[in-house]
C-alpha cells in the first residue's frame, strides 16, 4: 500500500486510497457472526488473525487508522455510538458518521457529552440491526422477568403486545446505518416510548395487596 502513495500524494487522495483498500481486503461483517458477540473492538493482529479476514466498521476503521499512522498521518477512531470511522487533521474515512460522540487515539478517549441527543436512534439502529431470533428470545425473557407473583394476565399480556410492538417499530423505522434523520429520530421516539409503557403496564400487573383494614 505505501508503495501506491506517492511522495506527493494530497491527503485526500491518501485518505480514498486507504479507504479503497481496507473496503477491498476486509470484507464486511457483523461482529455477532466473526465474533459471537453483539459488539467487539478488536486489535488489528486479532483481525489480521481471522481467516477469512472479515470485519464491521469497527474493525475496518481500526485497520484503517492503523495503515494511516504508519503512513505518518494523527489518525483516531471517531464514533457516533452508531458507526466506527477515523478522523485526520487533513479529512476523514472509513464513511463519516454523525456527530462524534467517542474519540480515542494514543492519548486516550475523550468524550462529547452533547452528542447523546442522538443516543435513542443510535440504539434503535442497534436492535434494528441484530438478529430478530436472538433479539425476541431476550425480550421474552426481559417481558418475564418484569412479571410480578401472580401477575394478572389479561394486563402482562397487554404490557407484552406493546413490548413487540416497540421492538417492531425499531426494526421497520430504525435500519438507517447512516445520520439519523426525522424518520429514524421519530422511530426512536415512538418505540421507546412503548418500551416505557410496555414495562408501565407490566409492572402494574401484580397481585392487588389485602387491605389491613375491614371494608365497612
Amino acid at each position: 500500500m505505501r508503495a501506491d502513495l506517492q511522495p506527493r500524494t494530497s491527503p485526500r487522495r491518501a485518505l480514498a486510497q486507504v479507504e479503497a483498500f481496507v473496503r477491498q481486503a476486509v470484507p464486511y461483517e457483523w461482529d455477532w457472526v466473526t465474533w459471537g458477540a453483539a459488539d467487539y473492538l478488536p486489535t488489528l493482529s486479532e483481525m489480521l488473525a481471522l481467516r477469512p479476514v472479515r470485519e464491521d466498521c469497527d474493525g475496518r476503521a481500526v485497520a484503517a487508522a492503523s495503515m494511516l499512522q504508519k503512513l505518518g498521518y494523527d489518525a483516531r477512531l471517531v464514533t457516533d455510538l452508531k458507526h466506527v470511522w477515523v478522523w485526520t487533521p487533513q479529512g476523514e474515512t472509513m464513511g463519516p458518521g454523525g456527530r462524534k460522540f467517542v474519540e480515542s487515539d494514543q492519548r486516550g478517549t475523550r468524550l462529547n457529552w452533547a452528542a447523546l441527543t442522538a443516543t435513542p436512534a443510535n440504539l434503535a439502529y442497534g436492535i434494528a440491526a441484530f438478529p430478530w431470533t436472538r433479539e425476541l428470545i431476550v425480550l421474552l425473557t426481559f417481558w418475564l422477568l418484569l412479571l410480578r407473583r401472580a401477575p394478572r394476565w389479561p394486563w402482562a399480556l397487554l404490557g407484552l403486545a406493546v413490548l413487540l410492538d416497540g421492538w417492531l417499530i425499531f426494526r421497520l423505522a430504525c435500519r438507517n446505518p447512516w445520520p439519523a434523520g426525522l424518520w429514524d429520530s421519530v422511530g426512536a421516539l415512538l418505540g421507546w416510548g412503548h418500551v416505557a409503557a410496555a414495562v408501565l403496564i407490566i409492572l402494574g400487573t401484580g397481585e392487588r395487596r389485602r387491605s389491613r383494614f375491614p371494608h365497612p
